[in-house]
């Protein structure tokens, strides 16, 4: 799965989706609901299977494997499958967790490192966190997340703010930091 090209082409799909905002929040709000219809639409078109699904925080859908309406993480790609097949007691469960996402847009310190635990205890191949950050704001969180991140499936993904879409050129910036270091991806 190249995760970088997922998450830079579902910004730019964002950024180009026709959204409305009665306030400037509101438009922020909805650019962020433009952002994850597009990264959860990318991520199960990277792998297209009859037996993915593909879970969103906010789904409207009722039945879902973790219960009623509430999702574990924001983003979570999963393979499923069935017990007891072909009988009266057939449900699904998820076999497979291929990519789980935590989006955290506020700019706090503390909610970014929670969304980073989430994703810590989870069992996914592929780990992604995405932050909305100024370049300005980056080393501090870079530095703040280091310890948590260090783990080969976990990917940091980094876009301006939706309120600030319209007034900067940055892109995403995609970091693993799988040892000591942080490292960009390309």
């Amino acid at each position: 799965m190249q995760i970088a090209q997922i998450v830079h082409e579902s910004y730019r799909q964002a950024r180009s989706a026709l959204v409305f905002g009665t306030s400037l929040s509101a438009l922020a709000r909805a650019r962020e609901r433009a952002f994850i219809k597009a990264l959860a639409a990318a991520l199960y078109s990277a792998l297209p299977a009859e037996d993915m699904q593909v879970f969103v925080a906010g789904d409207s859908r009722p039945e879902s494997p973790f219960g009623a309406r509430r999702r574990l993480h924001d983003i979570a790609l999963c393979r499923m499958a069935n017990t007891l097949p072909g009988t009266d007691d057939e449900m699904p469960y998820i076999r497979d967790i291929l990519c789980q996402v935590e989006l955290d847009f506020t700019r706090e310190q503390r909610l970014a490192l929670y969304a980073a635990n989430r994703l810590r205890v989870s069992a996914a191949q592929e780990k992604l966190l995405v932050l909305a950050l100024a370049a300005s704001e980056l080393p501090a969180q870079l530095a703040a997340l280091q310890a948590p991140a260090r783990c080969a499936a976990f990917c940091l993904a980094t876009i301006p703010h939706p309120s600030d879409w319209e007034d900067t050129s940055e892109q995403p910036t995609l970091w693993r930091c799988p040892q000591q270091d942080w490292s960009e991806m390309r």
